[in-house]
This record gives structure tokens, sequence and C-alpha cells, in this order.
């Protein structure tokens, strides 16, 4: 029954795909370094209590991850890689976008992979298939960043964190210099529009979005929103508001749509910005012909495939007011959880602690583009990781860790929403503010009543 499901739906996945043509994908450069070690050969990572290497096993795992393009030859690698040291056999399902279509519709089967990515949802979408893990040894080396995210009200976790994801504003370091601009000043929003005022003047585009996909607007919505909402700062906090259901948009958000709305009639946003993609984004950030780009810190490794040496950073979010403290939204990255009735646990559980060996880790933060999970786990020789030291020590003792806004304090499903709901400020700039808040509103309200 369960191969006649999974056949089912992936026949479905594989057509859409068809269908949709061929998507972006990690750059090649760096899943070879994942990969690979520099001799060519197979990286490996040693699974304690494994058993004689190549010993044959009748067990096969189902291992259905998020992973599209090049990525998926380094989960094969690392799969293949467990089978030679272990005999047990691992099923890579890789559905691509229809990702979160197939999940949902195996768990309303209650027929669900052995092992899966929990891209962001263990806690809040998953944990009820999925098995806790706090008694593996592994769990007293999960990065104190991470853990609180990852977390239920009860302390447990349920899937082992390989990498950990932040979401900021990644920045040219040379722009801001020629724009006379110092990046460790920029503390308050006020701040950094004054600083965009300087960059426009210098002649390069402040700020790049590409909205061609509505969503990718919404990354301004998980790095301003904090600011107003839900810092410990903030005076008339609302944590408790979103959750509940009862967060006043024309209230509380009407602020947020102002800076922004703000920032499209001044002309810092990329005059393309409907018709552009986050990859024209990267291309113009790596060039320096843009100052900053909103979103994931993988945005440094795919700016880096147009300019290898681009000279990049990143900013801590700014608060409101000039007391406040600036702050970076962090979140699962390379996440797997185990369910909770797979009829192989000793094996699932014997994967997940290869996938949390040093090695692997190392080797899957520098091909995704986020830092380690572990805190035993030195990947300082990864850019991203560098900058991400320097933004800790830049903004040290000024600085709150928080969970990313959307998956924390709104409902399920309204990333699209945000998108749809803020380009229609770029679309009628000056005007749309309230049609905008409303629209905000009204998806969070049938969504949180769901």
């Amino acid at each position: 029954m369960k191969k006649k499901l999974v056949a089912s739906i992936m026949a479905t996945a594989m057509m859409t795909a068809l269908l949709a043509g061929c998507g972006s994908s990690t750059s090649t450069a760096s899943t070879e370094t994942a990969a690979t070690t520099a001799s060519g050969e197979a990286a490996t990572a040693t699974v304690a209590d494994a058993g004689e290497s190549n010993t044959e096993s009748d067990v096969t795992l189902e291992w259905e991850v998020t992973a599209t393009g090049d990525m998926v030859d380094v989960y094969q690698t690392l799969a293949d890689d467990f089978t030679s040291q272990t005999g047990i056999k691992i099923e890579l399902i890789t559905p691509g976008s229809e990702y979160e279509t197939v999940m949902k519709t195996r768990m309303a089967s209650g027929d669900l992979p052995d092992v899966w990515a929990t891209h962001g949802w263990s806690v809040a979408r998953y944990s009820e298939y999925l098995r806790p893990l706090n008694d593996q040894d592994w769990y007293n080396r999960i990065d104190e960043a991470i853990l609180p995210v990852i977390s239920d009200d009860d302390g447990n976790i349920y899937c082992a964190p390989i990498t950990e994801a932040f979401n900021t504003i990644t920045y040219n370091k040379d722009v801001f210099e020629k724009a006379g601009v110092d990046a460790s000043k920029v503390l308050t929003w006020g701040e950094f529009t004054d600083a965009c005022a300087k960059i426009k003047d210098s002649g390069v585009t402040p700020i790049f979005i590409g909205d061609k996909d509505s969503s990718t607007i919404a990354q301004l919505a998980e790095s301003i929103p904090p600011a107003y909402l839900t810092l410990e700062c903030v005076e008339d906090n609302q944590k408790e508001n979103l959750k509940n259901g009862s967060f006043s948009f024309e209230k509380y958000w009407t602020p947020i749509n102002e800076l922004i709305d703000g920032w499209m009639q001044s002309g810092y946003f990329n005059e393309d910005i409907l018709t552009s993609d986050n990859d024209a984004a990267c291309q113009a950030l790596a060039k320096g012909e843009c100052a900053m780009v909103f979103g994931g810190a993988n945005n440094v490794v795919a700016s880096q495939t147009y300019v290898p040496d681009a000279n990049l950073g990143y900013l801590a979010c700014p608060g409101v007011n000039e007391d406040d403290t600036t702050f970076l939204s962090m979140g699962e990255g390379t996440c797997f959880g185990m369910w909770k009735d797979t009829e192989h646990e000793d094996e699932c559980l014997k994967f997940l602690e290869y996938m949390s060996t040093p090695e692997v880790c190392e080797k899957m933060s520098t091909a995704s583009g986020d830092i380690p999970g572990f805190s035993d786990v030195s990947n300082e020789d990864s850019y991203v990781t560098q900058q991400f030291r320097e933004l800790q020590k830049t903004y040290e003792g000024n600085i709150e860790y928080v969970p990313l806004f959307d998956r924390e304090y709104l409902p399920s499903g309204m990333w699209d929403d945000l998108g749809v709901g803020l380009t229609k400020l770029v679309m009628d700039p000056g005007n749309a503010i309230e049609e905008s808040t409303q629209y905000l509103q009204d998806a969070y309200d049938n969504k949180i009543s769901e």
C-alpha cells in the first residue's frame, strides 16, 4: 500500500514539474564541495556502532527532502555513504516544488516517510507525527541559538538541526563605503532610511527586490515586523494577540506599510521590481548595482556565483527607537525528523546520528549557505559563517535572536498572502496602504480560524 501511494504521489509531482519547467539550483561549486573531498572521493562520516561496513540489510528507509537541482546529488552521496557503512538502504524522494502538497497528502493518509525534512515546521506542523529526539546523544551538542526555535512548550525537539538558517539583510560593503554609510551605525529603521538616501545619491539602487514571484517581497514582512510588534523591547507587545487571533492590522501593521510605502515613493527600490526575480537581485548585489537584498543568508552564496570575490556582509535588522535592540531571525535550515510510527526506529535513529556527525554538518552547511546547527562543528572557512560571526561581533550586546516571524506568529499558509499584500504597495505607491492592510487582516482572519 505504501509503495503504491508513494508512486501515485510522485507521478503527480513529476507531471507538475514537467509542466512547470526547470527552476534555479544551488551553485555547482558549492555542492561539489559538500559532496566530495579535495581528491574527489565521496565524503564520509563514521556512525557509532554501525556494524561492519557493507553489511547487507533488508531495511530500506524512505527519506523525503526538499532538495532540488545539484543539491539532490549531495543528498544522494550522503545516502550512499551511509549505506556503505551500515548496509541500510535509503530511498531518496525529491518532490521538489510539490513537497508540501505531497507531505500534506501523506499526513492525511497516515502513511509518512521514515525520515523527512521539516523545513521550518518541526513543531507547528509535524510534531504530532514525529518522535521526540531529546534522548539522543547529539542533543547536547545543539547550538543554543537554534534550540528555542525547534523546541515545543515542554522542551521537546522533533528534528536533528543539521544546519540553522538566519534571515536578515545582505549588503555590499563596497557600495556602503562609497556612499559613506557605516553599517554598524544603522541601528533604527530611521537610520536605515537615511542610509538609503545616501546610497541613492551615490548613484546606486538601495534595495533590490525581485517581485516577479510575489512571495519574494514577503521577505520585508520577515525583517521589519518584529521591531514593531514582538521584540522584548516593544512596550505594547503583540506576541499573544498575533497568536490568539485578536491582532489588529489597522492599528499595528499600518506603520510597517507606511515605512515600505515611503521607500517606494522615494525610489529606493529597483525600477523593475515587478518583473525581476531574486536571482537578478543577487546578481545586482554582487556587481554593486544595488546595496541591499532582504532574505536568507544564502543570498551571499547565490551572489558569489556571479562575482566570487564580491565584498558582502550582513546587517542586523534595525529596531524602531533609539534604545531598541537590533535583531536576527533564526530558523530551521536543513533539519530532519523521524516518523513516530516507523517500522524501523533503530535504523532511523542511526541515520539521524550519521547526519548529525560534524563531518556531515560541516559539508551540509557549506553547500546550503547556512551555518552549522551544532556547537561543536567548525565551519569557519565558509564565507557565510565568517560574516555571521562578524555580525555577532558588530552587534554584541545589542541584538536579540528571534524565531522567523511568519512561522512563529502567523497562521500556516500566510506567506503568499504577505507577498500579495505588500505587492499592492508596489503597484500603487502612496495610495494602497489601507488596501494592503485590509487584505492582510482578511487573510489573517480567514486562516487563523481554519
